[in-house]
């Protein structure tokens, strides 16, 4: 994960737009995330990230809050089937406090209560975005989402 962040940050690189890291056991340490928060907060390029089954807990969705706080690019996240959960919830909502570029967070499957998800779609909608799966889809009772399953 060093050797990825350093590669989003360095100058010289080529512009990364979109990059998939599903399914890469990126939560299971500390460093992972918090060198990925970093390198969020860092790039100038990457619009798209996806992080979907990653055991992200909460301690790590908040070091991605983080790099999400400070981003100026990103504009979508996956973060589907982690585990957020309250807290992690509430830390991607006050980083969506100031940030005006991010559209799109999904968080299915993260046990995010339903009131937090409300207010980060307010968040992103004051962005400009069209954010309306991240309530209906990640709501308990609706399509196996946020009261469940926690990744």
């Amino acid at each position: 994960m060093d050797y990825l962040a350093a590669l989003l940050q360095h100058r010289d690189a080529p512009p990364l737009a979109t990059l998939s890291l599903e399914w890469n056991s990126i939560g299971t340490t500390d460093a992972g995330p918090k060198a990925l928060a970093a390198a969020l907060a860092q790039s100038l390029s990457l619009t798209s990230l996806d992080l979907r089954n990653n055991h992200l807990g909460p301690t790590a969705v908040a070091a991605i809050a983080d790099g999400i706080s400070r981003s100026a690019a990103l504009r979508s996240i996956d973060l589907r089937w982690n585990a957020a959960g309250a807290s992690g919830g509430l830390a991607l909502e006050e980083a969506l406090c100031g940030n005006h570029t991010m559209l799109r967070v999904q968080l299915s499957g993260n046990r995010v209560p339903p009131e937090c998800l409300g207010r980060i779609e307010a968040h992103l909608a004051r962005n400009g975005g069209i954010n309306t799966a991240i309530a209906r889809f990640a709501r308990p009772g609706v399509g196996g989402g946020g009261g469940g399953g926690g990744g």
